[in-house]
């Protein structure tokens, strides 16, 4: 993660928390807040199995174009081959393997 993260993290949106460095679930709280402030309403969503949606011949093309490197680009091919949910089991465990 040390080579990938700078370099996928500037195209991660500012408000996404999920598996980042200086980040986390108390600063989305934090911002979860602060919009709460702001608003008199919210939009809970939660798009069932989207993870296993996504095309990954889209991912790994998009992933092409921001790494050269055939050994780490033949890794993240191998990762998205063995990626697979089990019932009950949310992605949020997916960022500690």
């Amino acid at each position: 993660m040390n080579i990938c993260e700078p370099v996928l993290d500037r195209y991660a949106i500012h408000d996404s928390y999920a598996c980042r460095k200086g980040k986390g679930s108390v600063r989305a709280l934090a911002r979860a807040r602060w919009f709460s402030r702001k608003n008199n309403w919210y939009l809970k969503l939660d798009i069932r199995r989207y993870f296993d949606s996504i095309d990954h011949g889209v991912v790994i093309r998009l992933l092409h174009r921001r790494f050269k490197d055939k050994p780490l680009l033949h890794l993240f091919a191998q990762l998205l081959a063995t990626y697979q949910t089990e019932p009950g089991r949310g992605m949020h465990n997916f960022c500690s393997k």
